[in-house]
């Protein structure tokens, strides 16, 4: 049996790619200018060592690494070499608020500690939203290093990034974005939100150690993922737990969509070729053994998001397929033809599609409107969150950013939302200040008519006169307006 990756490594194209990347190259801590006197030294040797085996693993590692690195802070707080490697792992392990001492105290006693310092205090101040401080860096690592060629470029993407999300703050929309909570949230990765039973029951995906795979995924040293549930009692989102036996493997299988009658489940299936789309049904009080979706959903490629609109009858899945794609990973489309026979899939075109990836799609019930996030466009960072509606002539409109608060400097996804009063959704978000490394969110929209009156000056995003929505769809249009 094949052991597909977790769908969200693939998904997850951080804002620090680079700085994992030059991280590798492991700056050593020399032990004699590490020792400052023999009391407390072995120890803190030892602890440098332990950190040094998490460092060279990488992905979930940095976060292991970060307490034996701190223990030997104690002893010598002033090592370049020692503050540059908790800098990173703090960065990449889920604590960036904790990361920028560590390179300002590396940077202040050794400028020179590792050629990409200026590029990682650039990504602490960014990740911690002190936009203006990080372009400086930015442009301290091009004043002196001069480079050109890839990483030139990827710098100047960051400062893209923050001259945007310095644009976007001030213009803000007006709404609450809240954590939901522990009863979800852990110190995990916890994403894909699925809300089902009129939102008393919250299905989402979780790399948890304590899930039916307990062993960690060698393409980034996280735990599989698992599908939990969480039920909503008195007001509160009570501890989660297992969503059922039969979707429980010692492999990869995350949550992707519940339909709107409750009673099939879509979800990716790490066990099955590269990753694919299988579908559950509920039956008895419970959920039967996942089946390979029907059609040519599927394919030798690897497919990680999947959505269906209300009435059935159109699927929209993500798939990074080369035949017919934009680029890297794209959504597509398929609409039923009769029962059990479906149309070939359509790729969405470049209108949606970037060269960049396309991930965790979500279409309203009467299928006219879309959310996905991009890595591919000029975002504020990793992924955004982007919506687009279908016009009269069944064509999609060009995306629109759906700016602070949904997005953030950090990787922003899986928008789902709930009700049809356009005032709530869901979002997933490893932006600082949650529980773990990915939280699922709830974000609380404040109506308005028009853009207008949330960033005075802004376009608003216009829907055609034209456009044909079914009536169930009229007030989820109704929010699209709040957005640029």
């Amino acid at each position: 049996m094949n052991r597909a990756p977790s769908a969200i490594i693939f998904l997850m194209v951080l804002v620090f790619t680079f700085s994992a990347l030059s991280a590798q190259t492991n700056v050593k801590i020399d032990k004699k200018e590490f020792k400052t006197i023999e009391d407390g030294f072995k120890e803190a040797w030892e602890n440098i060592a332990d950190g040094d085996k998490c460092f060279s693993l990488g992905g979930g590692m940095y976060r292991e690494a970060i307490p034996y690195y701190l223990a030997a802070i104690e002893y010598n707080p002033l090592n370049p070499e020692l503050n540059y490697k908790t800098g990173v792992c703090c960065l990449l392990g889920d604590r960036p608020e904790q990361s920028l001492q560590f390179f300002l105290s590396s940077l202040e006693a050794k400028a020179e500690v590792a050629p990409d310092i200026l590029i990682l205090t650039g990504l602490s101040y960014q990740s911690n939203g002190d936009f203006s401080l990080a372009i400086d860096y930015y442009n301290r690592y091009s004043d002196v290093k001069k480079e050109s060629g890839e990483t030139e470029q990827r710098v100047n993407k960051y400062i893209g990034e923050c001259k945007r999300a310095l644009k976007m703050s001030a213009e803000s929309m007006s709404g609450e974005l809240v954590n939901v909570g522990v009863g979800i949230n852990s110190e995990a990765d916890d994403y894909a939100p699925s809300p089902a039973m009129d939102n008393t029951i919250l299905y989402f995906t979780s790399r948890r150690s304590s899930g039916a795979g307990s062993t960690r995924n060698r393409s980034d040293m996280k735990y599989d993922e698992s599908i939990l549930l969480s039920k909503m009692v008195n007001g509160e989102w009570i501890p989660s737990e297992m969503a059922g036996k039969n979707l429980a493997t010692e492999m990869n299988e995350g949550i992707l969509h519940v339909n709107n009658t409750n009673d099939l489940m879509y979800l990716y299936a790490g066990w099955s070729g590269n990753g694919d789309i299988y579908v559950s049904q509920f039956t008895r009080e419970k959920w039967t053994k996942p089946q390979a979706m029907p059609g040519a959903v599927n394919s030798d490629a690897r497919e990680t998001s999947f959505s269906v609109t209300g009435d059935g009858n159109e699927q929209f899945f993500t798939s990074d397929r080369k035949k017919g794609g934009s680029g890297g990973r794209d959504i597509w489309y398929m609409k039923k033809i009769k029962k059990d026979k479906w149309s070939s899939p359509s790729n969405l075109g470049d209108v949606v599609n970037t060269q960049g990836n396309e991930e965790s799609v979500w279409v309203s019930p009467g299928g006219d409107t879309l959310w996905f996030s991009s890595n591919g466009r000029n975002g504020i960072g990793g992924y955004d969150i982007y919506v687009t509606c279908r016009d009269s002539l069944g064509s999609w409109t060009s995306p629109h950013n759906m700016g602070m608060p949904v997005n953030s400097q950090w990787d922003d996804m899986f928008y789902r939302p709930v009700g049809q009063d356009g005032t709530r959704a869901y979002l997933t978000s490893n932006r600082p200040g949650g529980i773990g490394g990915f939280d699922i969110y709830e974000i609380f929209m404040h109506a308005v008519d028009t853009l207008e009156s949330v960033a005075p000056g802004l376009t608003p995003l216009i829907v055609p006169d034209s456009l044909s929505v079914p009536h169930h769809d009229q007030d989820i249009l109704k929010m699209k307006i709040q957005f640029r």
